[in-house]
Parts: structure tokens; C-alpha cells; sequence
């Protein structure tokens, strides 16, 4: 039974990494399809993360009311209803609401599986279902290349999205008595200092749940029309290197949770960042379309370890009763970094042109580098015993 729900967690992240990047892949199908412009991606991505960060904010006031199970079924309805709309209204508006639905069920469901590893200590787990996700967005980008090249619509390959939902719903609802209960309250708030401290340090992983987050999204998202549009790369080509950005960081999450214990967290993520950054320099200087390819791999290997280690290091620093509280913040403030990144990118490609992708993106990764060397100083990490 242990086995059975690690491993409904990582297919359910699976299934969610592969909704997750097939989105950006199939958007310009989808806006030749309504006449949209190529920088209308911007607007789909804020509505949904809009729908994500909303629900995240609300996640420990669900954890308190309804059971994990219960949590899990509401996310995946929401899901399947939202890609459903998505893939079969005939008016670009309608769109809107579908994005809006999925997003918010995918917050819903990604947070309640966080709050479940992190609060049973499953770093291993932890890091194994967010490789999953890698995994699965890694499949995302193949499932639609595969459909536009047999000539199929784009639909087809959401069709194919909303089974791999349901099946995962159905799973959810054939487990819900073994998930667990509502979570015990949080404490009332006091004034020691212990609890001052304890909120005070959830200040600075929210930060950089904005800036990984954004920066993680808006490579995923964005690579794929910079290489069509921009560059002038073939669709199969494109697909298949923006694939690979996923594969990476799927490959270091499955990496870190075999070897993980002998690194800390604090260390995994201050190194990672970095590499990320070396990466990113590629994929803007890139001479050759091959150059671009192992830069997005680089940057999917150096960000492989940051998402999961400040997921499981959430508890240690609020207390088990406020996790759900806390890791609702964290990845409502990653919406928030989506919104600055990938949706803000739409801003900035309309004032330039779709080549300023490649730039924006080494300045995120800067960004990202430099807020973790100063919230995890190089002397302090070998001090953190908690690895990722």
C-alpha cells in the first residue's frame, strides 16, 4: 500500500507535467486557429496561473476542511473540465475560462501532493514526483509534434490530455479512504519569538519561489516559438530540443533523490542555479541550433534540485501545522513569478520581437543565481543537514 501511494503521486505529476508543456508547443496551432497573435500565449498563461496562484492561496484552508482525497478528486474535476472547454469552444474568449479551471485543479492538486511529502518527510518522494513532472513535460511536447506531424489538429492532442486526467481521477476516487483527514488547524498566532522567526524565514523561499518558478515557466514555455518563430527551426526540431529541456530536469530530480543525501539542500540549490545560468548564456549566444539544444539541457540539469528541496524544507521552518498554509504561499507566490515572467513576456515580445526572449531569459537566470547566493551564503551551506 506504501508503494501504491508513491506511486500515484508521481504518475499524477506525470500527468500533469505532460498538460503542462504540450500547452506552449500547441499554441501556435491554437492561435492560427482563432487568429490570435503568437504573443497572445502571454494571455492564456496569465489566466491560468491567475486560476493557480488564487487556489494556492487557499490551500490551507481547504487541507483543514477536506481530506486529501477529497482535495485531489475537486483538482482533477477542475482539470478535465477546463482542458474539455479548452479543446472544444469555437471563440477565442471562451478559451479564457477553460485555462482559468485547469489552472486552478492543477494548483489544487500539485499543492496537496506537496503538503502530503513534505509532512510525511519523503524527501525521496518529494524529488521522485517532481522528476515525474520532468518526465511527463518532457512527453508533452513529443504527444503534440506527433499530432501536427500526422497532420491532426491541435485538439486531437488535448483529447488525448483530458483521458490522461480522467484516469487519474478515477484513481483518486477508487483511493479516497486511504488518503487521510482534513488537517489539524493552524496555531493561533502568538508573539514569542520562536514564532516570529518561524514565519520570518518563509520569507525569502517565497522569493525565490517567484523567481525559480518564473524563469523554470518561461523556458518551457517560451523556447518553443523563440526556435520557430525566431530563429527559423523547423517545428519536429523545436519540439524535440524543448522536450529535452524537460527530460533534463526530469533526469536530475530522479539523480538527486538517488544521491541526495549526501548533498544539502542549501548546496544542491546555490549550484544548480548556477549551472542554470551557464546554460542560459548558451541558448543566447548560440551560434548552431545544436548550441541552443545543450543550453536548455544545461539549464533543465541546474534546476532540476530547487523546486523539490525548498518544498521538503518547508516544514522545518514553519512547523507541520503550518505547512499546508506555507507551501500554499510558495506556490502562490511562484504564480506570481509566472505572471512577471511568462506572461510578462508577451509585454516585452510585442514592444521588440520574439528574438528578446533568448536575453530576458539569461537576465532571469541572473536573477535567480544571485537571490539564492544571498539568501543561502556559500560559508552557511555545509552548516544546512537537510538535503533535498
Amino acid at each position: 500500500m506504501a508503494l501504491l501511494f508513491l506511486i500515484i503521486p508521481v504518475v499524477g505529476f506525470v500527468v500533469m507535467g505532460v498538460s503542462g508543456s504540450a500547452g506552449a508547443v500547441a499554441w501556435p496551432s491554437v492561435a492560427e486557429t482563432f487568429a490570435r497573435p503568437d504573443s497572445d500565449l502571454g494571455v492564456i498563461i496569465a489566466v491560468a496561473v491567475t486560476g493557480y496562484g488564487g487556489a494556492s492561496l487557499l490551500q490551507g484552508k481547504l487541507a483543514r476542511h477536506f481530506s486529501t482525497g477529497t482535495l485531489l478528486i475537486g483538482g482533477a474535476a477542475c482539470i478535465v473540465i477546463g482542458l474539455t472547454m479548452f479543446a472544444t469552444v469555437s471563440q477565442w474568449s471562451l478559451l479564457l475560462p477553460g485555462a482559468l479551471l485547469s489552472g486552478s485543479g492543477g494548483a489544487v492538486v500539485g499543492n496537496t501532493f506537496n503538503v502530503h511529502m513534505a509532512i510525511t518527510g519523503n524527501k525521496r518522494g518529494m524529488n521522485l514526483m517532481h522528476a515525474g513532472y520532468g518526465g511527463g513535460a518532457t512527453l508533452g511536447p513529443l504527444l503534440i509534434t506527433a499530432v501536427l506531424g500526422l497532420g491532426l489538429s491541435w485538439r486531437v492532442g488535448y483529447a488525448v490530455l483530458i483521458g490522461l486526467h480522467a484516469v487519474m481521477l478515477l484513481a483518486y476516487v477508487s483511493t479516497l479512504k486511504h488518503w487521510g483527514d482534513p488537517l489539524p488547524a493552524d496555531p493561533p498566532p502568538t508573539t514569542t519569538p520562536r514564532s516570529r522567526v518561524s514565519w520570518t524565514a518563509l520569507i525569502p523561499p517565497v522569493v525565490l519561489f517567484a523567481l525559480y518558478t518564473g524563469f523554470e515557466q518561461a523556458t518551457g514555455s517560451w523556447s518553443y516559438t523563440l526556435f520557430t518563430e525566431g530563429r527559423g527551426i523547423g517545428q519536429i526540431t523545436s519540439g524535440l530540443l524543448v522536450a529535452g529541456f524537460w527530460a533534463s530536469l526530469a533526469s536530475g530530480r530522479i539523480v538527486v533523490a538517488t544521491v541526495g543525501s549526501r548533498l544539502s539542500a542549501a548546496t544542491a540549490l546555490g549550484g544548480g542555479t548556477m549551472v542554470a545560468l551557464i546554460g542560459a548564456w548558451l541558448l543566447w549566444w548560440a551560434p548552431h541550433t545544436w548550441v541552443a539544444g545543450i543550453g536548455l539541457l544545461i539549464i533543465g540539469a541546474g534546476l532540476s534540485p530547487a523546486y523539490p528541496a525548498m518544498m521538503s524544507l518547508t516544514p522545518g521552518r514553519v512547523g507541520s501545522n503550518r505547512t499546508a498554509t506555507a507551501v500554499g504561499l510558495q506556490a502562490g507566490s511562484g504564480a506570481l513569478g509566472n505572471l512577471l515572467l511568462p506572461a510578462g513576456m508577451k509585454l516585452i515580445v510585442d514592444a521588440f520581437d520574439i528574438t528578446v526572449v533568448a536575453p530576458v531569459l539569461f537576465g532571469g537566470a541572473a536573477a535567480l543565481a544571485l537571490a539564492v547566493t544571498m539568501v543561502y551564503p556559500w560559508r552557511a551551506r555545509h552548516q544546512k543537514d537537510a538535503a533535498p
